[in-house]
């Protein structure tokens, strides 16, 4: 069932239009984006293979000494030997899934930080070179990086303003 709307079609066209203006487009330079995750999965992937590589080979270590000391292939030792790596390596693939998944994140909210400011200046300078008006002023979103830059850009687009006035 839908619900009903009793908003007049104005009010209900206003709420869309705020509403669209606060939809977050994660991906605004996917390549530059989608490069930077991959770099820094990989790595923390590559942590992790590594961590998982030293597991083995310890807990390896640890079945040559029960074999040193002749233990028989049905002994305890190797049964719990066999249970806590299986624990241990559960246990480190869950938290580098969590930990991918979370610098995957991470990664993305600062890449759109980063990239936001970029391809908004680009749009800039596109605009006025199709136009060839310099008096629009670019502003960046508060938590973009690069604060200074808008700043610095519409002061020397100020400055040509004023020498070709």
């Amino acid at each position: 069932m839908e619900p009903i709307c009793i908003l007049p079609s104005t009010a209900e066209d206003k709420l869309v239009n705020e509403t669209s203006k606060k939809r977050v487009r994660w991906f605004i330079y996917p390549a530059f984006q989608l490069k930077l995750i991959l770099i820094n999965v990989g790595l923390v992937a590559m942590s992790a293979c590594f961590i998982i590589y030293e597991l083995l080979k310890s807990f390896k270590g640890l079945e040559k000494l029960g074999n040193d000391v002749q233990l028989p292939a049905d002994h305890i030792y190797y049964v719990f030997i066999d249970w806590q790596l299986k624990k241990v390596l559960w246990s480190v693939g869950i938290a580098s899934f969590v930990v991918i998944m979370v610098s995957a994140l991470l990664t993305l909210i600062l890449s759109h930080r980063l990239a936001g400011p970029i391809v908004r200046v680009l749009k800039h300078f596109q605009n006025m070179a199709d136009t060839g008006k310099v008096d629009q002023e670019i502003k960046f979103r508060k938590s973009d990086y690069f604060p200074e830059l808008p700043q610095a850009i519409n002061r020397a687009l100020a400055k040509i303003r004023h020498e070709k006035e």
